[in-house]
């Protein structure tokens, strides 16, 4: 049995022969269309963001105070974000994706914020169609 596919029994056990079925909903409507529910709902909630500036909770340490970061993504940095810490915290990967943010974007908050925003979208769409399966 392979993993796209899962037994359903097709008539009492009485021997009869076994069917299979993909794994999942099977309906590509239904899902197409609750991903676009996830895409629209996290718009709705987090697009308001966009227009936002940076907070002063962390902002300041992880980001505009930040020099490794600000420096934009270099292998420079990517050695220096596995190597320390940021406000008492190894967390190299948020350090370097704010490093790709500030190549792009700079200190224009919004660019930030639309990171932010995309990778909230895609962590529900996906959590979303692996339930699904």
């Amino acid at each position: 049995m392979s993993l796209k596919q899962k037994p359903l029994q097709t008539a009492p056990s009485n021997g009869a022969t076994q069917s299979t079925l993909p794994v999942g909903s099977g309906n590509y409507r239904a899902v197409f269309g609750v991903c676009v529910f996830l895409l629209v709902a996290i718009w709705v909630v987090f697009g308001q963001t966009l227009r936002h500036e940076f907070v002063n909770y962390d902002d300041g340490v992880y980001i505009a105070d930040n020099p490794a970061v600000l420096g934009g993504l270099s292998l420079k940095g990517i050695v220096w974000a596995f190597t320390h810490n940021v406000n008492v915290n190894w967390t190299p990967l948020t350090v370097i994706s704010h490093m790709l943010d500030c190549q792009f974007y700079g200190l224009h908050a919004g660019g930030h914020h639309l990171t932010n925003l995309l990778l909230h979208a895609a962590t529900a769409i996906l959590l979303f169609l692996v339930c699904d399966r």
